[in-house]
């Protein structure tokens, strides 16, 4: 929800400043460390952005909120502020009934000036719909109010409210849009009250209501979660979908970290302390537990929610340390921000491939954002990060309302792979990253390459590649997945096969091996492997002599019979001789191949099989073969023998054919028959060979 961030009570997207609880002691198995310490202790992982987006900073009667769903801060100032800040006020308000909202986003299409009544009671809530054109205001817990956005500049003079509809005495602890046409309000006693909006008509009509006792909500649409019990951990998710179309997953419950004995007070959990995220396409409810000295730190314990609406714990993150936690998730990974230390701890649950039972992992990274300067008055100071006024929201959005600059928390993806000692994950880890980090995943995968020692990974790192481009090719992957770092064979072509192929400085037997377990990989994957990967290895077998390796990769099927790969052993007759039959013996069968087949013979100036070819194989009778599509061949070889066999062969044809030895005009072998003429004078044709 669009929760106000400075000026009000804390909220769950704030960091947090209570006093850490205690949990019972619980020893989890020790996961292995997958992970080094960077060579450079100077090196970051974590960066504000460069572009921030500034809006004015919290102050007496300004008020700032930040909507997450929309990713919109709202700076409200009642009408006092609004004057002293020298803000024009359209004629048709009045001056001493006016609050101004500036509207600021990092999506420059979301950004306006507007001005709303000022009623003398403050703002508790404020959050455009979907389409932004109706602004929803809640002022107090009884009712939301909302105005129609007539252009960006102002909003329709006339309000239209809702109150609660089921129980006076109930009272409204936020709201959440379902769609541009659909709100949904969360009662403290009475649960949820959906509504669908008519704007043109200014009315709300009622469309669902759930009865339950809710202490607090979390909004990730379409996924609302409500707290109720007396601890606060029984937890309820909704799935909001269009025109009321809401579906309730079984309630569950979560463990609370008992309280410090010194306090003496019940266990509760916090709003704070909860974060509802997907996670690599998969819903988490997450809960950062407190534990007592006697444990190692705090954990964040995960929760997944499945399709059947089982929740269990599946994964713990051990963050070694206790004290103050934020969360974003970025690009798949958890980021837990600790304020005492000033550090951030990325973890990434793919790391940990543990099927059975509760994964644990350790952070890949524990260091500090990259420092930030600010400029004031023209100058450029350091900016003090991990600030205590700082609101942390997700996915990645970090706010200072005292400030007044809202930043979006980036990834520096190639220092943070380079913390990962293992070959393989690191190359896993690089996969499942946002599309940015192919450079550096092709970077790290040419490094494998030339590490003569550690061949059995590149084979292992194959594998990955095209177990990935399988998922993405047949489409059993989610549109999220799609978005993540893959390689085709153009890819692994351009970038590592074919630069390797030409290093210098490797030897033969290593390239020619690589590139056949690459082709190997693929055809285990049941990817079917383009032409230049098979050209490819071709030419690097020819390249370093390894003809007997080529002959018997061809005759054990490594290769794709295909013509165009026959053709490619056709080129090489010169050098290894072997490869015309070979060539033939492809093209025999791929089928359909019988022109192709008596082209090649032709070529060779091997008539006679030609004609046997087509006249069986080929389906030709001897009708149906061109005289001179034989003859030329037979005249080019410089065969005389050669060529008077053939010769002789169509005038036997053509007596069988026609009675006649003569060849007909369209037959166009004019010029043929002056040749044979001239190539045996004891012969003459009596002018009678061609009618």
């Amino acid at each position: 929800m669009a929760s106000p961030i400075a000026g009000r009570p804390a909220t769950r997207d704030q960091v947090s400043i209570s006093p850490p609880p205690a949990s019972t002691i619980r020893l989890p198995p020790q996961p292995e460390r997958l992970f080094s310490s960077p060579s450079n202790n100077s090196q970051y992982f974590l960066k504000l952005s460069d572009r921030v987006v500034h809006f004015d900073s919290v102050a007496k009667g300004t008020y700032v909120f930040f909507d997450d769903i929309q990713c919109q801060i709202f700076v409200v100032r009642d009408n006092a502020a609004a004057i002293n800040a020298n803000q024009s006020i359209t004629r048709t308000m009045s001056m001493d009934h006016t609050a101004s909202v500036a509207v600021r986003s990092p999506i420059l299409a979301r950004n306006m000036d507007i001005f709303i009544s000022d009623k003398g009671t403050p703002v508790l809530s404020i959050k455009f719909s979907p389409d932004l054109l109706v602004l929803a205001v809640q002022r107090s817990n009884k009712s939301v109010e909302f105005l129609n956005v007539q252009d960006s500049t102002g909003v329709d003079l006339i309000e239209y409210s809702q109150t609660c509809s089921r129980a006076r005495s109930a009272k409204i602890l936020g709201f959440c849009w379902v769609s541009s046409t659909e709100i949904v309000f969360v009662t403290d006693t009475h649960g949820l009250e959906s509504y669908q909006i008519r704007p043109e008509k200014k009315i709300l009509k009622s469309l669902k209501n759930y009865s339950l006792a809710v202490n607090w909500f979390l909004y990730t649409p379409p996924y609302l979660l409500l707290s109720s019990g007396s601890a606060c951990n029984v937890f309820h998710i909704f799935v909001l979908r269009g025109g009321g179309n809401y579906q309730r997953y079984p309630k569950f419950e979560v463990e609370v970290s008992a309280p410090p004995i010194s306090q003496g007070q019940p266990a509760k959990l916090m709003e704070r302390d909860v974060v509802l995220a997907p996670v690599y396409g998969a819903l988490y409810v997450l809960i950062v537990k407190q534990v007592s000295k006697l444990n190692a730190g705090a954990e964040v314990v995960m929760y997944q929610l499945n399709r059947e609406g089982v929740v269990k714990i599946t994964d713990v993150l051990l963050l070694e340390c206790n004290g103050r936690f934020a969360i974003n998730i970025l690009d798949n990974l958890v980021v837990v921000h600790h304020q005492q230390s000033r550090m951030s701890k990325i973890f990434d649950l793919r790391l940990n491939n543990r099927m059975d039972g509760i994964r644990y992992h350790y952070p890949i990274s524990s260091y500090s954002i990259e420092p930030y300067q600010i400029k004031l008055s023209g100058y450029s100071v350091p900016y003090e990060l991990y600030s205590s006024n700082w609101a942390v929201f997700l996915p990645s959005i970090i706010v200072d309302a005292k400030l007044g600059c809202l930043w979006q928390l980036e990834l520096q993806i190639d220092g943070l792979a380079s913390l990962i000692h293992d070959k393989l994950k690191r190359a896993e880890f690089l996969l499942f990253r946002e599309t940015d980090a192919k450079v550096v995943l092709l970077r790290h995968l040419t490094d494998y390459l030339h590490d003569y020692n550690d061949y059995s990974t590149v084979i292992k790192v194959f594998d990955l590649l095209n177990a990935k481009l399988k998922s993405i090719v047949t489409k059993v992957v989610s549109e999220e997945s799609k978005k993540t770092v893959y390689l085709d064979q153009s890819e692994c072509f351009r970038y590592l096969l074919l630069p390797f192929s030409n290093s210098k400085q490797l030897d033969p037997c290593i390239i020619v091996s690589v590139l056949v377990e690459y082709l190997k990989s693929l055809i285990a994957h049941q990817l079917e492997p383009q032409y230049y990967i098979h050209e490819l290895i071709v030419n690097a077998l020819v390249q370093f002599r390894m003809y007997p390796l080529l002959r018997l990769l061809v005759e054990n099927g490594v290769f794709y019979d295909s013509k165009p790969f026959a053709c490619l052993l056709l080129s090489l007759d010169n050098v290894f001789p072997p490869s015309f039959q070979m060539a033939l013996d492809m093209l025999k069968r791929v089928g359909n191949s019988s022109e192709e087949r008596a082209e090649v013979l032709l070529a060779k100036y091997q008539i006679f099989p030609a004609i046997r070819l087509l006249t069986t194989a080929g389906g030709l009778t001897e009708a149906q073969l061109a005289p001179r599509k034989f003859l030329e061949p037979a005249l080019q070889s410089g065969d005389k023998v050669l060529f008077y066999s053939v010769f002789r062969y169509f005038q036997l044809r053509n007596t069988r054919l026609r009675q006649h030895p003569a060849f007909l005009p369209e037959e166009l072998c004019d010029d043929l028959v002056y040749q044979f003429d001239c190539l045996f004078p004891e012969l003459p044709l009596q002018g009678d060979f061609v009618f």
